[in-house]
């Protein structure tokens, strides 16, 4: 069953009419070139979608940036690009003139919605690498595989397996799509060594050797972020974390944060070869889980 059939359908037209309005004061052809890039991009790569459009990749990439600047849109996170996408599939559907917005939240969490949510991830819990978490982490870091592995303490090779089997028993394809328009490069490839006197192409490089450099310090000296499962409050109302570093250069902190709130509820500093841990009471949630900041970090979290 196709996610859209299940939303109600007067209220998701108006939902989309209203999210895309700010394009309405274009004149019919710009809007038109907007509304097709952005339809195809969110789609396919950039790359495909320029020779699909017979335009270049930079004009793609400026057709982005500026519908995001007209709707007032943050495309840079998957969220927002997917009730995007979503809205452009609704747009041509009839509303009803004259009732209230019930924003996406809303139409999108009916019991049948849930249910069927409910019904599509369900074939996930029959691997037991925990590819629930895996496909969200993935969403948090907008698609990119190398902040995902960094986040999870995996290996970049172990999150498109984890998608590969994910997509397989979704029967989706997860590591296709449009996302090469937004994802961060993980590090910089530099042109090779110029022969003679190309002082032009030698500037490029080294400052592409310097950014290349401080982002790999940046990963190895301390901007490594590692998250756990996540788990729910126990009996007494607690959930306990804690962590150290493997290496005596690294300090950093564990912290404890809210899944469904988006809120840290607990902190505490870790040091080398030394843990650190603590609880956090008064906690009634169902998924907990810890974020570990600084370079080679191991933690837990329990509620036992």
């Amino acid at each position: 069953m196709d996610p859209v059939d299940l939303l109600p359908s007067a209220e998701a037209a108006r939902w989309a009419s209203d999210l895309l309005r700010p394009l309405d004061s274009l004149p019919a052809r710009t809007r038109g070139q907007l509304l097709s890039t952005v339809s195809l991009a969110l789609r396919f790569t950039a790359v495909r979608t320029a020779k699909i459009m017979g335009v270049s990749r930079k004009t793609v990439r400026s057709r982005m940036v500026r519908a995001g600047e007209l709707l007032g849109m943050d495309l840079d996170d998957v969220r927002v690009r997917t009730a995007l996408r979503l809205a452009l599939q609704l747009r041509d559907r009839p509303t009803v003139p004259g009732r209230h917005d019930p924003g996406l939240p809303a139409l999108i969490g009916t019991d049948a919605g849930r249910a069927e949510a409910r019904n599509v991830l369900g074939a996930l819990d029959t691997d037991a690498r925990n590819l629930h978490h895996t496909l969200g982490a993935r969403t948090l870091a907008d698609c990119s595989v190398g902040v995902t592995a960094q986040r999870l303490c995996l290996h970049p090779q172990t999150v498109p397996e984890h998608l590969r089997s994910a997509g397989a028993l979704l029967a989706r394809e997860l590591t296709a799509g449009g996302v090469d328009v937004y994802e961060h490069e993980e590090e910089p490839v530099c042109p090779p060594r110029p022969h003679g006197h190309d002082h032009g192409r030698r500037r490029r490089r080294d400052r592409c050797l310097i950014r290349q450099r401080g982002e790999r310090n940046l990963r190895e000296l301390g901007g490594t972020v590692c998250t756990s499962g996540s788990i729910p409050a126990n009996d007494k109302h607690e959930v306990c974390f804690g962590g150290t570093h493997k290496a005596l250069s690294y300090w950093g902190r564990a912290e404890l944060w809210d899944a469904d709130t988006g809120e840290r509820v607990g902190t505490i500093a870790t040091k080398p070869y030394r843990y650190q841990q603590t609880c956090v009471g008064g906690l009634d949630g169902q998924h907990y889980y810890e974020r570990g900041t600084g370079g080679d970090f191991k933690g837990d979290v329990w509620n036992d």
